[in-house]
């Protein structure tokens, strides 16, 4: 299952579209009664203006405009949209055409952004070198030259199928040997230094990174090799080597055996986190797969935004020494730095898909018995480290351990062990779980519970007493909600189990014009001949201009959690039940509008025929809400209204007052979160 694509990796597309992008700017810039009235004579009707169609021939005008909205609709014909749509039909161009020609009347230079398919292409080619490296590599482990590095994993108790699955490797102590092998294969004396697997010479040339090492690949969440870690034999330093940071590696967020563990961490619901290689391997051997490694670094703030997004605790397996005390201390840290950094997707009453951070991780120590490590353990016994990971405790509580222990039965020493564990109960963001640790507290270091909760609110206190005021920010340039058009593009874009949709929905569910265009290109292109599942080959087919708004939209909620093919396919479903109910009832606001100061007797005819339509789209909009995919808690009208506020990308620009119009049966069932998460 291919997971959210930020997953352990940094987005392939890395787009940084600002809200005031292209499309926004020009929305914003060329009012549509503008553009329509060189076309169209208008006139005032209320709030709203009014003309012939130019559509369908009629004497009397059923051509409507909505200036709030910054839409039109023609009750004669049935025709309507947004102001690229009517560039699209007056003009009799496509969709990149009126972009063109409005951001020509705006003033507007539409962006290029730079080529991604030459990105991907450079982000694959480093691939293909990581991957021919890791078969070089494993070909001389098994050959008379890596005999010694044979006999070393199996002391370490790794078998033969072990090291096949990983494809652990030898690098020979020859100072060229991969260089020779690979620029063989075609791969050039650059393309080996940036995938960090070569070192340029001071006097010109190049020789290998890796000599006389035992090779652990390092893969991403899909599988790709993307750097190395190579462990000296010998006494030579340093002990462990990994690659040098490329495009597509950093020490500091990658996670050896990730690609292995992801899917059995998502089951369980349990991360756990070992410090080498060996840790991780022995723990597979064992059949403990939610077990991965730091690279032999200390836990970063992007190794726990992976855990985030994969389970809801996080264990270590840490050594019963010192050392271990200061990882979990540094843990803590991190932790405590990452709050509110992994995000969970959610429809509100609006429609309007929006982000969550609100999700907390729980994570707990989990200690090896003194002078083990982990493999150590696993080798004796897995069921014992399976039992060690299973008491774990909460990270608080051995921190409150460690340094009460530390401070023993001196009152200044443990009256300041009391503030190191105030300081981190400060930095956690629920305030249930820091008055629980602080009673906790009080209970280990015998201090009467008043005292310790006087001693961390009133630090509060005189720290916001203190506080300067924060310097003012600029308005953000990128937005973290999505119309439900967007959404439905971004789960199609994201995941092939979304794209069986595609031909259940068509170009015209999509009210707006440049996200209906995104559909179309996305269908023609996943549907078509060159079909690809390879997001990267299916955004770039899409071509400029509308390559930026689409490469937005699918990398927006890098730091979303992951998520399962059957909640995808349900999300997937449940959007467009979503997309349907609010164009029925965009439908009915634009027949309520058109009829307010109209008679019953000026054109019955037309009246009742509205009538009749307005009840066809309320029994379909029941008729979705008894699907159970999509509800909404206020009355349809409420949606439309407080569309108002949604800023300048917009399904519904401005709105009429909610008693203008038509009233509906009130849907009273409680609204239902999307939630794309595992």
């Amino acid at each position: 299952m291919t997971a959210w694509r930020s997953a352990c990796c940094t987005p392939v597309w890395g787009c940084d579209v600002a809200i005031e992008g292209s499309l926004e700017q020009i929305k914003e810039r060329v009012p549509i009664v503008d553009v329509i009235g060189t076309r169209v004579k208008l006139q005032k009707s209320g709030r709203n203006l009014k003309g012939l169609c130019p559509f369908h021939g009629e004497k009397s005008p059923s051509f409507y405009v909505f200036p709030d909205r910054e839409n039109w609709h023609c009750f004669g014909c049935g025709l309507g949209g947004d102001v690229f749509s009517f560039v699209m039909r007056s003009e009799n161009v496509d969709f990149t055409e009126a972009l063109r020609s409005l951001a020509a009347r705006a003033g507007i230079e539409l962006r290029q952004r730079e080529s991604q398919r030459v990105e991907h292409d450079r982000h694959r080619r480093l691939h293909d070198t990581n991957a021919a490296a890791a078969r070089f590599f494993q070909s001389l482990l098994f050959a008379s030259d890596g005999r010694e590095a044979l006999r070393y994993l199996e002391v370490r108790g790794i078998t033969r199928a072990t090291i096949e699955t990983f494809q652990i490797g030898w690098a020979p102590r020859a100072w060229d040997a991969l260089a020779s092998r690979l620029g063989e294969d075609g791969f050039s004396a650059e393309e080996l230094v940036t995938a960090g697997v070569a070192i340029p010479r001071d006097g010109g040339g190049h020789y290998d990174r890796f000599r006389g090492r035992v090779m652990f690949p390092i893969r991403d969440a899909g599988g790709r090799v993307i750097g190395f870690g190579g462990r000296i034999l010998g006494d030579e330093q340093p002990k462990y080597l990994n690659s040098s940071d490329s495009p597509v590696f950093t020490k500091g967020s990658a996670l050896y055996a990730i690609d292995r563990a992801r899917a059995e961490i998502r089951r369980q619901g349990v991360a756990v986190v070992v410090e080498g290689y060996i840790d991780a391997l022995a723990a597979h051997q064992a059949r403990i797969e939610n077990v991965v490694a730091a690279l032999g670094t200390a836990l970063t703030e992007e190794h726990v935004r992976t855990m985030k997004r994969l389970a809801p605790r996080l264990v270590l397996a840490l050594d019963a020494d010192a050392a271990g005390d200061a990882a979990a201390l540094r843990a803590l840290e991190v932790v405590r730095a990452t709050h509110g950094q992994t995000a969970t997707p959610v429809a509100d009453r609006r429609g309007i898909v929006r982000l969550r951070r609100d999700h907390e991780l729980d994570v707990r120590i989990a200690r090896m018995p003194p002078g083990k490590d982990p493999d150590d353990v696993i080798r004796e016994s897995p069921d014992t480290f399976r039992a060690i990971v299973a008491e774990a405790r909460p990270i608080v509580e051995v921190l409150i351990d460690a340094e009460l222990a530390r401070a023993g039965d001196d009152v200044e020493a443990r009256a300041r062990a009391v503030d190191v564990v105030l300081d981190a109960l400060r930095g956690l963001a629920n305030p249930v779980a820091v008055d629980q640790y602080a009673v906790h507290l009080s209970k280990r270091a015998a201090i009467d519970i008043a005292a310790i909760r006087e001693r961390l609110h009133g630090a509060r206190r005189v720290n916001r007493a203190h506080r300067t005021a924060p310097a003012l920010e600029s308005e953000p340039t990128t937005r973290d909600w999505l119309t439900v058009e967007e959404y439905v593009l971004q789960l199609i874009a994201r995941f092939p189990a979304a794209r069986a949709v595609l031909r259940d929905i068509d170009a015209e569910d999509f009210y707006r014009e440049d996200a209906r265009a995104v559909f179309a290109a996305l269908r023609d292109t996943l549907l078509g001949a060159s079909f690809s599942e390879d997001l990267d080959e299916v955004l770039s087919a899409l071509g400029e201009p509308l390559g930026e708004y689409a490469a937005w939209i699918a990398s927006w909620g890098a730091d979303l959690e992951e998520t399962t093919d059957d909640r995808v396919i349900a999300e997937a479903e449940a959007g467009v039940c979503r997309l349907r109910m609010l164009n029925y009832r965009r439908e009915i606001a634009l027949i309520g509008a058109f009829r307010r100061g109209q008679a019953i007797a000026d054109d019955p005819e037309t009246w009742a025929r509205q009538a009749a339509r307005v009840a066809e789209l309320a029994d379909s909009v029941k008729t979705l809400e008894r699907t159970g995919l999509a509800r909404y808690s206020p009355h349809w009208h409420a949606i439309i209204h407080d569309e108002r506020r949604l800023g300048p990308v917009r399904t519904v620009r401005r709105a009429t007052s909610v008693d203008s119009v038509p009233s509906e049966p009130s849907v009273t069932r409680a609204p239902e979160a999307i939630a794309a998460t595992g």
